[in-house]
């Protein structure tokens, strides 16, 4: 018997009654979540059934439902933006986030999904929810894969929900005056994100709620995020839950910009991060995919070859870091030459970036415009 896949031709939209009213998105509250969403069931005997656009509501699970006993859950990060002029919406590169959402789906065996069909089908969700997104801003994009069946066992589950939601949200930085990202390294011993065969490598809910003590004592110690090592020789992998990259002079006297490679397993696959390299291969900068350790770091710090270091992702887009806190020994400070808080390449990373997620023309590869 051949499953069902999902198909945007049998949408069914059913909108709220009564919209949100406002004049401008900016006056929500943040984390508000938009007036519609996407839901999508999935059942083992019949496969994917239609396509619901429907007001945002609670759902009803049952009780022994495994996403709620066994973390059968995965996510993605995503945003849709406004142009500066406010005349067009679009998302950035939303194939790649479908691919990854497959790939978590897998490893926490829930099943895979055509995902064109389910970017047509979040265009004209976005298309019919655009008056929450900011002129020059964005909405936070949610899509979120979970089990659904009812009994209890620990194995893949017959039923799934698929399900899409926006949230008002802010840049993480205020770019217009900000102060570069201070890091604080975790005790590689006690706090561990990834580890090879683990899921680091996925969006699972799994890989992150257990990150919240370490982030929670980072906060509470003054700093923005958590510096995740791993191993005895601590590994330099991820920041909070963005990549990260180092630009420096390596001990052979070229520079580099080198960050920590996929092929360890401990990293997300960052759709940030796949740009950044992409972009930074035509810029014709030597990029380095490469284990290093705070040790590293130290080193080029005290014989002032550290050039510049910067997280990327979804939430913290490029966001300059100024300051790391080893485990041991005195911090390091990173460069920041253009007004205190840039380095050339984040500058560089930031404004080709912003041109394409909210510039009036661009017709860039990366942006699918949805109006």
């Amino acid at each position: 018997m051949t499953l069902a896949e999902i198909d945007f031709s049998k949408l069914k939209i059913t909108k709220k009654i009564n919209p949100t009213k406002f004049n401008d998105p900016n006056e929500l509250p943040l984390g508000s979540i938009s007036d519609h969403m996407v839901v999508i069931d999935y059942d083992s005997d019949f496969g994917w059934h239609d396509p619901e656009i429907i007001p945002t509501e609670d759902f009803k699970l049952d009780p022994a439902a495994s996403v709620l006993h066994y973390a059968i859950e995965c996510f993605e990060g995503m945003k849709a933006y406004k142009s500066k002029d406010g005349k067009s919406i679009r998302t950035f590169r939303p194939t790649e986030n479908m691919n990854r959402l497959n790939n978590s789906s897998t490893r926490i065996a829930l099943p895979n999904f055509n995902g064109e069909e389910v970017i047509k089908i979040m265009d004209k969700w976005l298309e019919i929810d655009s008056k929450f997104i900011p002129i020059n801003g964005h909405v936070y994009v949610r899509p979120n894969h979970i089990g659904i069946n009812n009994c209890f066992g620990l194995k893949g589950p017959k039923r799934s929900r698929l399900y899409i939601i926006a949230a008002q949200s802010k840049s993480a930085l205020n770019y217009d005056n900000f102060t570069p990202l201070k890091l604080y390294s975790n005790d590689s011993k006690s706090h561990v994100r990834a580890w090879p065969g683990g899921f680091g490598n996925t969006k699972l809910g799994a890989n992150y709620g257990p990150t919240a003590v370490a982030e929670a004592t980072c906060i509470e110690k003054g700093f923005d995020l958590t510096l995740w090592l791993f191993g005895e020789n601590n590994i330099v992998t991820e920041t909070g839950g963005s990549n990260l990259f180092i630009s420096w002079i390596n001990d052979d006297g070229i520079k580099e910009v080198v960050t920590c490679p996929l092929s360890s397993n401990l990293i997300l696959p960052g759709i940030t991060r796949k740009s950044v390299i992409q972009l930074l291969n035509l810029k014709g900068e030597k990029i380095v995919e490469k284990e290093f350790t705070i040790d590293d770091l130290i080193k080029a710090s005290k014989e002032n070859r550290l050039l510049e270091a910067f997280a990327c992702g979804t939430y913290f887009f490029i966001s300059p870091i100024g300051l790391i806190r080893p485990p041991k020994g005195n911090d390091i400070k990173i460069p920041t030459k253009i007004n205190n808080q840039w380095g050339e390449i984040s500058k560089y990373l930031f404004d080709n970036l912003s041109e394409i997620m909210w510039g009036n023309t661009t017709n860039h590869e990366w942006c699918h415009k949805i109006t």
